[in-house]
């Protein structure tokens, strides 16, 4: 019987305190990181930017579909899910005023899939180097002394995906 005065103590190791912390809160994935402020002149670069991903992940996806372990469906699902609600984002932002610069929030999986994929398109593809490294630039220091906990918490997440959605 588990005594509810006592609370265990949160781990050090990044990879342990993600664990320890979805055991805690399974939702804790959803919870604002940072922000990222985006600039009017880049809307378009963000919808081909989210469209050429989206595009390159159904089609990864659809090819290696039967070869998946259940992990790997996963952090393609969560990856569709980010992509898709940016997508909306972006779609309400273009809708309602184009002109303005917007704030969006990042939780740690839009943090996670959405800097990942832009260091990755600005690796593949030298003339979207300096945009995309102009909002990691932005985006990365926010979360120095964190950053590891934030990868490792997507991470398990990922991983054990069944397990914390019936939480």
């Amino acid at each position: 019987m588990k005594n509810p005065k006592i609370v265990p103590l949160r781990p050090k190791d990044p990879k342990q305190q993600a664990i320890w912390q979805l055991k805690q809160n399974p939702e804790a994935v959803l919870e604002q990181l940072t922000v990222i402020h985006l600039e009017s002149k880049d809307l378009d670069f963000w919808k081909r930017f989210c469209s050429q991903i989206s595009g390159v992940l159904r089609r990864s996806y659809e090819s290696m579909k039967h070869e998946l372990a259940v992990d790997q469906r996963n952090f393609f699902g969560l990856a569709f899910v980010v992509f898709a609600s940016f997508m909306d984002y972006l779609a309400n932002w273009e809708q309602s005023d184009a002109e303005k610069d917007m704030i969006y929030p990042l939780n740690y999986l839009d943090f996670f899939y959405l800097t990942s994929y832009l260091n990755a398109v600005s690796e593949a593809f030298p003339h979207y180097h300096d945009v995309a490294h102009k909002y990691l630039d932005q985006v990365l220091p926010t979360v120095e002394g964190n950053f590891e906990y934030a990868v490792e918490l997507v991470m398990e997440y990922s991983r054990n995906l069944q397990t914390y959605v019936k939480a």
